[in-house]
């Protein structure tokens, strides 16, 4: 059976799609015989997605405000009593730039990669209790595996998803959710045309929706991607502390 059959038929929320890894994987599950609820904050872009296409539904909304979340999810309940896959992707990144110890920037990343996150999982739970296959599926980030300069903000917001996804996973097996992490390392997007600095095996937003696809397909439990680098990260994480500040320091300098 492949990928396309094993997904016929679902109910899938995706949010953060109107841009970067979200949009292009919102781009492929459309393609798909499936209900699919795509949610943003740029809705002429997720209009240019849903256009003639019968199947796929927009929600734009922010995801930093948990009135918004509840109206949506209201909103969806019209259309939907329960959705089969929820996938989390929504994010941002800033960076740190010392001296300047910017605590507004920590709130707005804190906001949308962790909070935003937390909205998420309290309104979509009870549409997953009520599907017969769930799947629940949250963005994390490779970063989470090792401490990098400059990543403060961004790197502790996606160490606390690691966390939460691992932590829930484990609470909701006596209810049958399984919850998928998706770790990505460097994936060409709006937001890391911004960086400053090498970006090591940087894959393209396609190719990265590629993967997170048949990480769905088999509801593996971690989507690690491109595998090489990320899995480097995980390997250098496991090393002792002076072997770690070295190495991530020849990272960022």
């Amino acid at each position: 059976m492949n990928g396309e059959n094993k997904l016929k038929g679902r109910v899938i929320w995706l949010t953060g799609a109107s841009s970067g890894i979200g949009f292009a994987l919102a781009t492929k599950l459309a393609d798909l015989d499936s209900e699919l609820i795509i949610s943003g904050r740029n809705e002429v872009r997720l209009n240019s997605l849903a256009r003639g296409r019968n199947n796929v539904h927009i929600h734009a909304f922010d995801i930093t405000d948990r009135d918004q979340w509840l109206a949506v999810t209201k909103n969806i309940f019209t259309e939907f009593k329960f959705i089969d896959t929820v996938i989390l992707n929504a994010g941002t990144c800033e960076y740190v730039d010392l001296p300047d110890f910017d605590v507004d920037l920590f709130r707005r990343v804190f906001d949308c990669n962790v909070m935003g996150c937390v909205y998420g999982i309290e309104a979509s739970l009870p549409f997953l209790r009520q599907s017969n296959d769930p799947h629940l599926v949250i963005m994390g980030s490779s970063i989470a595996d090792l401490a990098l300069a400059r990543a403060e903000a961004y790197g502790s917001s996606k160490a606390a998803i690691k966390y939460l996804i691992e932590s829930l996973r484990l609470s909701l097996i006596p209810e049958n959710i399984p919850v998928s992490g998706i770790y990505p390392g460097f994936i060409k997007t709006e937001l890391t045309d911004k960086n400053d600095f090498p970006m090591p095996l940087l894959m393209s937003a396609d190719q990265a929706a590629e993967k997170i696809f048949l990480g769905l397909v088999n509801k593996k439990d971690e989507i690690y991607f491109p595998q090489m680098f990320t899995y480097l990260l995980k390997i250098i994480g496991c090393l002792p502390l002076p072997i770690r500040k070295y190495i991530s320091r020849r990272f960022t300098t």
